[in-house]
C-alpha cells in the first residue's frame, strides 16, 4: 500500500464494491426488489462506497493519520467565488434540460414534467407533508446525508485524481478515471436491467460501450470542476449530489443512452475550447482555513 498507492486503491475498491455487487447478481428475483428485500438499495450504497473505505485503508496504512486529515480537509474547502457553486449546483440540470432539448429536435416526446420520478418514489414519513418543489431542499439534504455521492468522490477525486495528476495530465487522468469507473459499476448496471442469476451477456457488452461514451466527457467535467476550486471535495460532493436530485425532479426522455452522451460531449467541447486545457489542470487551494496541503505520491 505505501509503495503502490494507487494499485492498493483500486484493487480494494473492486474487492470491497463488487463483493457485494456480484452476490446481489446472483441473487433470485425477490431477493433484488419488491417488499421481502428493503434492505437491498442500502446494500447498493454499501458497494457504492467501495471507493471512500478503499481511500480509508490505504491512506490511513500508507500516511496515517496526517494522511485521513488531508483527506478530510478536502471537504472543508469552501471559499471559493460563488460562482462554482451555482454551477455545481444547476449544471446537472442544464444538461438534463438539453438532453430533453435534442431528443425533441430529433423527434422525440416531450417528457411529463407534471409528473416528475420523485412522486413514485418511496419517501420517509417525515417528508410527506412536504409537496412540490417544497421538498427539494429536504430531498437534497436526505441523499447528501445517505447516498453514495461521498462514498464515492472521497475515492474518486479526493485519492484516485490528485495521485493520477502527479503522473498525467487533466485529461489523461480523467480518460483512466472513466475507463476505471465503467467497469467497476458494470455490476451494479448489470443489476438494473437483467434477469436475476444472469451471467455477462451481449446486452452488457453493448451497455459497456456506451457507458463508457459518455462518462468520459463527465469525468472532464469534474475534473474541472475539482481543479478550478483548488481541490474542493465539497463542490465536487454537491455536483454528484445535484446529479442524483436532478433525476428524481426533472422527467427526463426515455432517450436511450447516445442522446445523454451527445449532450455531455457537448458541454464538454465547448468547456475545452473556451477555457483551454492549461485551465484545466489543478490550481492552488484557497488560502483560507479550509485549504487542504498536497498528497504524497
Amino acid at each position: 500500500m505505501k509503495r503502490h498507492p494507487l494499485i492498493a486503491f483500486f484493487g480494494l475498491m473492486f474487492v470491497i464494491s463488487w463483493g457485494v455487487w456480484l452476490p446481489l447478481a446472483m441473487m433470485p428475483g425477490p431477493a433484488r426488489g419488491g417488499e421481502p428485500s428493503r434492505w437491498v438499495p442500502w446494500l447498493h450504497v454499501i458497494g457504492a462506497y467501495g471507493p471512500c473505505f478503499a481511500a480509508l485503508l490505504v491512506t490511513g496504512v500508507g500516511e496515517g493519520v496526517e494522511g485521513l486529515r488531508r483527506l478530510f480537509s478536502r471537504l472543508l474547502i469552501w471559499r471559493v467565488h460563488a460562482g462554482w457553486y451555482a454551477a455545481a449546483l444547476l449544471l446537472p440540470a442544464a444538461l438534463s434540460l438539453l438532453v430533453t432539448a435534442i431528443h425533441m429536435m430529433f423527434g422525440g416526446d416531450a417528457p411529463d414534467f407534471g409528473s416528475p420520478p420523485i412522486e413514485g418514489m418511496a419517501m420517509p414519513a417525515w417528508l410527506r407533508p412536504y409537496q412540490g418543489w417544497g421538498i427539494l431542499a429536504p430531498v437534497f439534504f436526505l441523499q447528501l446525508m445517505t447516498g453514495s455521492s461521498l462514498g464515492e468522490e472521497l475515492g474518486w477525486r479526493g485519492f484516485a485524481l490528485l495521485r493520477l495528476q502527479q503522473r498525467f495530465s487533466a485529461l489523461d487522468a480523467s480518460l483512466i478515471i472513466a475507463v476505471v469507473w465503467a467497469v467497476w459499476a458494470q455490476p451494479f448496471f448489470h443489476l438494473q436491467h437483467a434477469p436475476a442469476g444472469s451471467g455477462v451477456t451481449m446486452r452488457d457488452v453493448l451497455f459497456f460501450v456506451m457507458l463508457l461514451v459518455g462518462v468520459v466527457p463527465a469525468q472532464i467535467l469534474i475534473t474541472w470542476l475539482f481543479n478550478s476550486t483548488g481541490g474542493s471535495l465539497l463542490l465536487v460532493l454537491l455536483y454528484n449530489n445535484s446529479l442524483k436530485v436532478t433525476d428524481m425532479f426533472l422527467a427526463a426522455p426515455n432517450a436511450g443512452q447516445f442522446i445523454p452522451a451527445a449532450a455531455y460531449w457537448l458541454v464538454t467541447l465547448l468547456l475545452v475550447s473556451a477555457v483551454g486545457t492549461r485551465r484545466l489542470t489543478l490550481r492552488p487551494a484557497p488560502e483560507a482555513p479550509g485549504a487542504a496541503p498536497g498528497v504524497q505520491a
